[in-house]
């Protein structure tokens, strides 16, 4: 599991982009721990304007609606990110498809195999260079999946 992030200007160009990979646990936790830590970042950063990107539909649920229990797993960093929130004079949450940004994917696989615990860049790794001209240009990568057969 891993938790990954990027944030761009008006022009799409890096500003800052971080791997977290904190362990095992559930695909959601994951998500809503990279908002914080790009919430975190930007708060650090004094940027005041912020369009947030996300592939989870219910990060952005959780994020809008004021309705989780204080009882859930969730309830502490849903609140970090709405505190943090507060820090900046305008935002906004969208959804996007996942295969809109195959920046966070290399992000989240170098944590992963690198086990790094919040890893910032304030550089482009260069790993991510030419995935990020591609992210700019909105040029489509074609994925691979492999389709196993059910043993008759």
């Amino acid at each position: 599991m891993g938790s990954e992030g990027l944030i761009r200007d008006g022009n799409g160009n890096h500003i800052a982009s971080f791997c977290h990979c904190p362990g095992q646990g559930y695909a959601l936790l994951s998500e809503l721990w990279a908002l914080q830590i790009g919430l975190t970042t930007a708060v650090t950063m004094s940027i005041q304007q912020l369009e947030i990107e996300t592939d989870s539909s219910i990060v952005k649920q959780l994020l809008e609606k004021n309705e989780l229990p204080n009882t859930s797993k969730y309830f502490t960093v849903i609140s970090n990110c709405r505190f943090l929130l507060t820090s900046l004079q305008a935002w906004k949450i969208q959804h996007c498809f996942r295969e809109a940004n195959h920046s966070t994917d290399l992000l989240a696989n170098h944590g992963r195999r690198n086990n790094l615990c919040k890893a910032i860049f304030h550089q482009p790794p260069i790993f991510l260079l030419p995935h990020l001209i591609h992210d700019q240009q909105q040029t489509q990568i074609p994925r691979f999946i492999t389709i196993r057969a059910d043993p008759p």
